[in-house]
């Protein structure tokens, strides 16, 4: 067997792996609360850090890691800078939160809508959702499908099929809860990761020559940076994460002692 076949074999492997040991580990909900505000078996809300590490995983997987990469290779430091910029988004959206919180007492979005614009608009607002999510959805398998073949081959639609069967099956399983459980076991593994690749490279290639690879300007790189800090006010009105159900206990009571 040649290295392209045993790589072959690890790829498809680690994702038939990745979606057995998902299933297998994510909890498994009875009612209504753990499948849609992810309550555990006692009633009790995910607490912050758990909703903070979903939050921050389900920002940067998978396109935003390979499109911070791509850029990083195409553009160096300033292309890297450009794609970090724009996860200045989950700071800003955390703050327009808790505004929202804290000035108007919303706990979701749709119930503030429709207190303060009617019904049609909590209707546009989810249908606007929506579409983000469909797109979401599409996207993020493209990037696992581009791992296993080109675009339209059929590695590429069998191993994007393939990933997103895992997913269905134990967010079905678990609804919200599962989620919020999986992706703190994927962002633990990401920061690991993240921490041996970095212990690889930088001690290889130099702090130095990393940092002074590109140059700023327009045509390598500094338009992307314009438009993501563009991005950093327009992309929160989605308002993800954890505005989309109410807070845990500890938190709303932080929040009362401080407006008060």
């Amino acid at each position: 067997m040649n290295f392209s076949n045993t790589q072959g074999v690890y790829f498809w492997g680690f994702l038939v792996v990745f979606g057995v040991v998902m299933y297998l580990i994510s909890p498994k909900v009875k009612d209504e609360g753990g499948f849609f505000r992810g309550t555990d078996a006692k009633g009790r809300p995910a607490s912050t850090w758990a909703l903070m590490m979903s939050i921050f995983i389900s920002w940067i997987f998978a396109k935003s890691v390979t499109n911070a990469a791509n850029l990083g290779a195409a553009y160096g430091i300033v292309g890297g800078l450009a794609y970090a910029t724009y996860w200045l988004s989950i700071p800003f959206a955390g703050w327009v939160i808790y505004r929202l919180r804290t000035r108007e007492g919303a706990t979701g979005m749709v119930p503030f809508l429709i207190a303060k614009y009617g019904r049609f608009a909590a209707m546009a607002f989810s249908a606007a959702i929506l579409i983000r999510l469909y797109n979401e959805v599409w996207s993020n398998t493209a990037v696992i499908g581009g791992y296993y073949g080109e675009s339209g081959s059929f590695a590429f639609i069998a191993s994007a099929l393939l990933f997103t069967a895992a997913v269905l099956l134990y967010s079905l399983k678990g609804g919200l809860r599962s989620s919020i459980f999986t992706d703190v076991i994927q962002a633990v593994v990401f920061v690991l990761f993240l921490g041996l690749v970095l212990i690889w490279i930088v001690p290889t290639h130099g702090p130095v020559a990393l940092l002074t690879e590109g140059h700023f300007a327009l045509d390598a790189g500094a338009d992307l940076l314009l438009v993501a800090l563009l991005q950093v006010l327009s992309y929160p009105t989605a308002l993800r994460g954890g505005f989309l159900w109410p807070a845990p206990h500890g938190l709303s009571m932080s929040i009362g002692r401080t407006v008060s």
